[in-house]
């Protein structure tokens, strides 16, 4: 009995583990295409000003991997004559 009862614990343990890790991972592929989606707006909505983005903005674009900061890209988009015064803006 008491064997079936440590069994059963830990079974549960378990089982709870897997649930928490599974939601994690949820979290975490959602937060990652929050910021692909940010990243692919920011970018046709450049385009879409016509504001020419180099390679290499562009590629500063498609690998961060921080939500704040591309937030603040998109913010302070309006307000640049140029793709290069918003990335140089940057500290």
């Amino acid at each position: 009995m008491l064997l079936d009862r440590i069994a059963g614990t830990s079974e549960r343990a378990t089982a709870e583990a897997a649930r928490a890790t599974a939601e994690a991972d949820r979290a975490t592929a959602e937060a990652e295409r929050r910021r692909a989606a940010l990243r692919r707006s920011f970018l046709r909505t450049l385009h879409l000003r016509g504001l020419d983005v180099t390679d290499a903005q562009r590629a500063l674009v498609e690998r961060c991997a921080d939500a704040d900061q591309l937030e603040r890209w998109d913010d302070r988009f309006v307000d640049v004559a140029s793709a290069a015064a918003l990335f140089d803006a940057d500290p």
